[in-house]
């Protein structure tokens, strides 16, 4: 298994970021957790997240066919 940590940049910035002050902010209420996850779901089902606790919607398992059961 491996954990994967996502950012999402925009305009050559860095908008959200892995921080868990800026979970509120700048992943809930902007909405990139739910575009992250969406995306992420979109790609493979080999991901297992966002972790829930603490809550951290940028961290993400990538779990191989292997691991997996598949």
């Amino acid at each position: 298994m491996r954990a994967i940590d996502f950012q999402v940049h925009q305009g050559g910035r860095v908008v959200a970021g892995p921080s868990s002050a800026s979970t509120a902010t700048d992943w809930a209420a902007a909405g990139w957790a739910a575009k992250l996850d969406a995306a992420v779901r979109a790609a493979s089902d080999k991901f297992v997240g966002p972790q829930a606790s603490p809550p951290a919607p940028w961290h993400y398992t990538y779990v191989p066919e292997g691991v997996a059961g598949d």
